[in-house]
């Protein structure tokens, strides 16, 4: 995938945000996995002939890399301002459905959680929709490992085009904030401390102020995001297709 050519920056604009796979990370991480078989599974159903659809195979094999036992610190952030902290980032593939129900789709989420020198919690959920994911997500090897990475790299190229082409509209069109012509306003300190809820299960941010950081924690219950809850209520089995 290309991205949107670079724009110039102006005086006042960010440093271009982009997240990639460490591949050096990414091979260390992948022989500390105690069982595979999840992840070999799903990769193999996206194979023809495929033995479910695609698009439940992407978001069963995301939650299994992503919230599973093993911790993923694979996925590094460009462009951030040097004091913030990476707190949380994962992908997901969210199955889309039209009014009637019927699937069309995915949507690829980056869920990316920062806390910045002064305690302050933001979060960005970037997404891109891909109405063919089969194709999209055509694999060329057969090795579980580098197939993986192949699916984490097409959808990174996704999301990156989401956010550069965002950027792109922010730093041609928006207008720029005048700090020379007003005086600075006082901080209101009350904005400073936020509410943070984490799963009970994954351990991931899913509210910040009673706000769901995204629709997986919108549709969680008890404690837990939509995906830890529909997990502990009904086990995955592969066979379901």
């Amino acid at each position: 995938m290309t991205l949107p050519t670079p724009t110039t920056s102006r005086p006042g604009t960010y440093a271009a945000l982009r997240v990639t796979r460490n591949p050096e990370a990414f091979q260390s991480w992948w022989p500390t996995l105690t069982d595979t078989t999840d992840i070999t599974d799903a990769i193999a159903a996206l194979h023809p002939p495929r033995t479910s659809d695609v698009e439940s195979s992407l978001h069963w094999l995301m939650i299994t890399v992503f919230q599973g036992a093993q911790p993923v610190s694979w996925l590094d952030i460009h462009g951030l301002h040097p004091t913030a902290q990476v707190t949380h980032v994962l992908l997901d593939a969210e199955v889309a459905h039209d009014n009637d129900g019927d699937c069309v789709g995915v949507d690829i989420v980056l869920s990316l959680h920062v806390t910045t020198d002064d305690g302050t919690v933001v979060a960005a959920t970037p997404s891109a929709y891909i109405q063919w994911p089969a194709t999209a997500f055509a694999l060329s090897s057969t090795e579980p490992h580098d197939a993986l990475a192949e699916i984490i790299d097409t959808a990174l190229d996704h999301i990156n085009t989401t956010i550069a082409t965002a950027d792109r509209f922010n730093t041609i069109a928006r207008a720029l904030h005048d700090t020379t012509t007003k005086a600075s306003e006082p901080q209101d300190d009350s904005d400073d401390e936020h509410e943070i809820e984490h799963c009970r299960g994954c351990g991931r941010v899913t509210r910040i102020d009673d706000d769901p950081v995204d629709t997986d924690a919108a549709d969680g219950w008890n404690g837990y995001c939509g995906s830890c809850a529909d997990r502990r209520e009904t086990p995955y089995s592969h066979d379901d297709g």
